[in-house]
């Protein structure tokens, strides 16, 4: 994030459109899903990209078996066995 930005935490459905749009999505320049969930993070990185075309919109991935599924889709993801390989 640049300096001076601004970060957003609602609670709602992470792909609910009033939501997002209560979060400020259209200002948003990176979209960031990090439910629980990694169909509610899919679901909400391709509302955020298609309906707003937010520039950047990252999404968790739990189950690394999806992998080639939100590759096909060019969602941009990260998982947690990134983020530790990242680490060492």
């Amino acid at each position: 994030m640049q300096q001076g930005g601004e970060a957003a935490s609602l609670i709602g459905e992470a792909f609910d459109v009033s939501v997002l749009r209560q979060a400020g999505i259209e200002r948003a320049e990176v979209f960031l899903a990090v439910t629980s969930s990694d169909n509610a993070n899919l679901m909400a990185t391709e509302v955020v990209r298609r309906v707003f075309k937010t520039p950047r919109a990252i999404a968790r991935l739990y189950d690394p078996a999806r992998q080639p599924s939100y590759q096909a889709l060019g969602i941009d993801f990260i998982t947690g066995t990134q983020l530790i390989a990242n680490v060492i």
